[in-house]
């Protein structure tokens, strides 16, 4: 029984090989009762033909035109590896396609030659808003504390904070953000009532990126959990790397905050309660 092989070349965007199982031989057909092997180096065009929705209307025709070839002789379709050597015809496919790069770009075809692939699409739209992010973030958003980490769009360190737990995620974001309830921030809400100085150092005022890399009470603690040389760049340092201390530094301002309590108390009645704790009902 007679057996044709087919070289055909690889094309990821399916505009060569579609068209070539309609080739026929000079005698117009195949020969009767011949089988047909069709050897090709391109996976993506070999999983596009049995896939359940078609979005290309070349690969529409392709298997349009394989139903109608079956119909003469069986039709077989074999994947080869690319540049292997002795496939002589894919060899020569991948010169001929070497060759048909070069070429000016045809203005007809089985593809449509006037459209871009939707991948550039949405990487292109993709970007542009990422640009518009950070020239927003850069000269529109203050988050001054914020800036410090996080100078730039980050979508990993995003993908980071994402996927930790609710209170790891909580505790990282409200220091990163200082939105914390320590002195600066609660300056600023009761305005006049508050010390706004650091606790610690009592030096400058108490802030989330003060506490995390300048204050000198913290210098031990930091060198143990961001670097002993004090060398780390903050917007480099990633998620888990920050966390843990931020969660020592969550503990200590607590307990900094318990002790300030029982020194405001009546040393006298240690039962006492705050005078601003009492009910004005009462």
């Amino acid at each position: 029984m007679p057996h044709k092989k087919c070289f055909y070349g690889r094309n990821h965007s399916y505009s060569l090989e579609p068209q070539n199982p309609k080739r026929k031989n000079p005698a117009g057909s195949y020969p009767p009762q011949a089988n047909v092997t069709v050897y090709t180096d391109s996976q993506s065009s070999l999983k596009a033909l049995p896939a359940t929705y078609i979005h290309s209307k070349t690969v529409l025709n392709c298997i349009n035109t394989i139903k109608e070839l079956q119909i003469q002789c069986p039709l077989k379709f074999v994947w080869i590896k690319a540049h292997c050597p002795g496939n002589n015809g894919n060899d020569m496919a991948d010169r001929m396609a070497k060759e048909g790069a070069k070429q000016p770009r045809m203005e007809k075809g089985p593809c449509p030659f006037h459209t871009v692939p939707h991948s550039f699409v949405r990487k292109t739209v993709f970007q542009w808003g990422l640009d518009k992010w950070q020239h927003n973030w850069t000269t529109k958003q203050p988050a001054r504390q914020t800036k410090i980490i996080c100078p730039e769009i980050n979508m990993k360190k995003g993908k980071q904070v994402a996927q930790l737990d609710r209170e790891e995620a909580g505790i990282y974001l409200r220091w990163a953000m200082g939105h914390n309830f320590l002195g600066y921030h609660n300056s600023l809400i009761n305005k006049g009532l508050t010390d706004p100085l650091c606790r610690l150092c009592g030096k400058v005022p108490e802030s989330s990126s003060h506490l995390l890399f300048e204050c000198e009470a913290l210098e031990e603690q930091r060198g143990r959990y961001l670097g002993l040389d004090g060398s780390y760049n903050p917007s480099t340092l990633k998620v888990h790397t920050l966390l843990p201390f931020m969660k020592i530094l969550s503990e200590t301002m607590e307990n900094t905050q318990d002790e300030e309590e029982i020194t405001d108390r009546d040393p006298e009645n240690p039962d006492s309660q705050d005078p601003h704790d009492s009910d004005p009902n009462q």
